[in-house]
C-alpha cells in the first residue's frame, strides 16, 4: 500500500474551521494565521496563533477523525504510526518566538498547543514537556486557564507584530 500523504482519507486534510472560533477567549483575543518556514510531512488540519492576555500560543491542530490516539509523554501515536506532532508543534513555538523576539527586540515566550481534532478516543498516559494538549472542545478553556499575563494592548501590538515579516 503506498503511504503518501495524497493517499490518506480526505478527513485529515479538511480545513480545520471550527477550532479558530473561539467565541468564549472574547476581544482581548486575536487569532493569527501562521505559516511555518520549514517542510513538516505528515498532513497538518490547521496551524495559528492564538494571542491574548493569557500568552501567546502556537496552536497546531491534528485531524485524526475516527482513529484511537495514544499519548505517553512525548510520543503520539495514532492508527499505527508515530508521526511527530508534539515535536512539531514544539518546533513551530520556537519559530514563533524567534520572530517575535526579532520584530520586538525583547524575548517572547511562546507555549506549544497540539490539539487533537476528531471523533476517536483520546488515551493519555503522561503529557509531554514543553507542550500542552487539548481537544477540540477544550481549547478555549486551556487558554483561558493561563491566567492573564500580558494586558489587551500588549496583545493586540503581539498580534501585530507577528503578521509583519521580520
Amino acid at each position: 500500500m503506498n503511504d503518501s500523504p495524497k493517499r490518506w482519507p480526505s478527513f485529515r486534510r479538511r480545513p480545520a474551521a471550527g477550532v479558530r472560533s473561539l467565541p468564549r477567549l472574547g476581544p482581548a483575543w486575536h487569532i493569527v494565521d501562521w505559516v511555518t518556514a520549514h517542510e513538516f510531512p505528515d498532513p497538518v488540519a490547521d496551524r495559528f496563533l492564538a494571542i491574548g492576555p493569557g500568552g501567546v500560543y502556537a496552536v497546531l491542530v491534528f485531524g485524526h477523525g475516527r482513529a484511537r490516539v495514544l499519548v505517553a509523554g512525548d510520543v503520539l501515536q495514532s492508527e499505527g504510526r508515530r508521526p511527530g506532532y508534539i515535536a512539531e508543534a514544539r518546533r513551530t513555538a520556537t519559530e514563533v518566538g524567534r520572530h517575535l523576539s526579532t520584530v520586538v527586540g525583547l524575548p517572547i515566550p511562546v507555549k506549544a498547543v497540539l490539539v487533537l481534532d476528531g471523533s476517536g478516543s483520546i488515551t493519555v498516559h503522561g503529557l509531554p514537556r514543553d507542550c500542552l494538549i487539548a481537544d477540540v472542545s477544550g481549547l478555549d478553556r486551556l487558554l483561558i486557564a493561563g491566567g492573564a499575563r500580558i494586558s489587551p494592548e500588549t496583545a493586540r501590538k503581539l498580534a501585530v507584530a507577528a503578521e509583519r515579516p521580520a
